[in-house]
């Protein structure tokens, strides 16, 4: 919600990929009350709930074309690319979508983060039912990937967050003496659980 800025008497119109029931969009209408809202969804009978009061479609977007004909001033990609076989064909379908000063909200999960860099380290990869290695993502991206494959689609990033978590003692242990081994060792990326981007079109 924080990477969108505009007045809240502005008309603009948001795409939210993966929407779910709507949740994200209805926060958007409640501080925007102009926003025209969009979803995406490729769950059918989430689509057949949602539909009673948003503006959604039932879209796979590495396989379907989203049917809207308007144009967006945001399209929002939160958690998803990593779930996509191929994530720079989905941007670049999406481009065409996106108002010559649109933007995308974009959120990855970020592999480096020193809970999985542990595992690693002692020989473990172990999928997990949500998070970083959620077992249903098919990709992994550093910051160094997810900024390449942004520039790779003839995307500008605009702004950049991050989220943390609260670490275990050993996990801080474990980054302190990380960083004391390597020193070229970027702490903050690995303490980043997950990056946002603002980015347009070049």
């Amino acid at each position: 919600m924080e990477l969108i800025k505009r007045h809240p008497k502005v008309r603009f119109r948001v795409l939210d990929i993966g929407c779910g029931l709507g949740g994200t969009l209805q926060e958007i209408g409640n501080r925007y009350p102009r926003a025209e809202l969009y979803g995406a969804e490729i769950n059918q009978a989430v689509v057949d709930i949602a539909s009673h009061y948003l503006n959604i479609c039932c879209a796979d977007i590495e396989q379907d074309e989203i049917p809207f004909e308007t144009k967006f001033d945001y399209i929002i990609l939160a958690d998803i690319l990593e779930h996509t076989k191929e994530p720079e064909k989905v941007l670049l379908r999406l481009k065409k979508h996106l108002t010559a000063s649109g933007a995308f909200i974009i959120s990855l999960p970020n592999i480096m983060h020193i809970s999985i860099m542990h595992q690693l380290l002692h020989g473990r990869f172990r999928y997990t039912d949500e998070g970083i290695l959620d077992r249903t993502h098919l990709r992994f991206f550093a910051l160094t990937d997810m900024l390449c494959m942004l520039e790779k689609c003839g995307l500008r990033v605009e702004r950049i967050m991050n989220t943390t978590v609260t670490l275990s003692a050993e996990q801080e242990q474990y980054l302190d003496l990380l960083c004391q081994m390597d020193p070229t060792i970027n702490r903050e990326e690995m303490l980043a659980y997950q990056y946002q981007f603002v980015c347009r079109n070049v």
